[in-house]
């Protein structure tokens, strides 16, 4: 087919060897203008945004600070009255009147419901530590720290009388220091008393009188300060009965006057001389074993000595 072409035209041999040069500047052209043009959009495209921006800016800024008067305008109102000591009041419906039940009406159970704890007067609950009829868990627990063994009715309930109170009632002639203090001079100053009186060392620096004081127990240091102010402590054993007949003695035919204790314990303090007990003189020198019986037979021939 060249060869056609070039017998049938040289010039047009020479043409064609030279287009593949002039295709590629041609190209090269395009590129380039076409590079151009977008540089050129680009460039007025900014510029345009620039201009829009420019002049929607001021707009926003305005519109938001109308919004933001409009809407701080709304919540913050004027007060309608101003709050003082006649018009403070909840605000409507936050306070509800409680339902009185069982004030007439109501029907026959007066909005109580039928039985149980909610249907009764007062407490309207179980007792704390209550599980339903199990054994509650308080019983699970062990006790800790020291139990007192002895109940109450064994160890007593004993009022207690202090040094400066004593002394008190004798400046105010409420009991004579020169005749012998015992449980009928205590008992009108102290009031209720249940087993008897111990007396305490408190306040014994205001003690300056001598005294010769009866009490149920008294403690080692009320002991030395009624002996240092030259006065004398005896511990006597009372119990109730004896307390009553001091108290009400027109109830009794024959007042009872003496106690013999019937515990190992209280034995062992009466017939301690450390502690003053009323029976230590008649025990002094007897055997152990036979302390009991000694003491028994002292006692009643203190009483058949009492009744004559």
């Amino acid at each position: 087919m060249i060869r056609i072409l070039a017998a049938a035209s040289p010039a047009l041999l020479l043409r064609g060897a030279a287009l593949p040069a002039t295709a590629a500047a041609a190209a090269a052209a395009a590129a380039a203008a076409t590079a151009s043009r977008r540089a050129a959009l680009s460039s007025i495209s900014a510029a345009a945004g620039a201009v829009r921006r420019a002049a929607t800016v001021p707009e926003r800024s305005a519109l938001s600070a109308h919004a933001r008067s409009a809407s701080t305008t709304a919540m913050v109102r004027p007060p309608s009255e101003f709050l003082h000591a006649s018009n403070v009041k909840p605000n409507p419906g936050s306070r509800k009147k409680a339902k009185r039940l069982g004030r007439g009406g109501k029907g026959k159970t007066a909005g109580r419901g039928r039985k149980g704890y909610k249907a009764r007067q007062g407490k309207s609950g179980p007792v704390p530590g209550f599980a339903g009829g199990q054994t509650t868990i308080i019983k699970g627990i062990p006790k800790l720290g020291r139990q007192l063994k002895a109940s109450r009715a064994k160890r007593g309930s004993y009022r207690p009388l202090a040094l400066d109170t004593l002394q008190h009632w004798i400046d105010t002639k409420r009991i004579d220091p020169t005749k012998k203090i015992t449980i009928r001079e205590l008992l009108p100053c102290m009031g209720r008393v249940k087993d008897g009186v111990v007396l305490l060392a408190t306040g014994a620096q205001f003690l300056k009188t001598k005294v010769d004081i009866e009490v149920t127990r008294a403690t080692l240091g009320a002991i030395k300060a009624v002996e240092a102010a030259g006065g004398k402590v005896t511990t006597v054993y009372h119990n109730s009965e004896i307390i009553r007949a001091t108290l009400f003695p027109e109830k009794y035919v024959e007042i009872p006057t003496i106690a013999v204790p019937n515990d190992p314990r209280n034995i062992a303090r009466y017939t301690d001389p450390e502690r003053r007990g009323y029976l230590a003189p008649l025990v002094k020198g007897a055997d152990k074993s036979q302390l009991i019986q000694k003491l028994l037979d002292e006692v009643k021939t203190i009483a058949e000595k009492s009744r004559k």
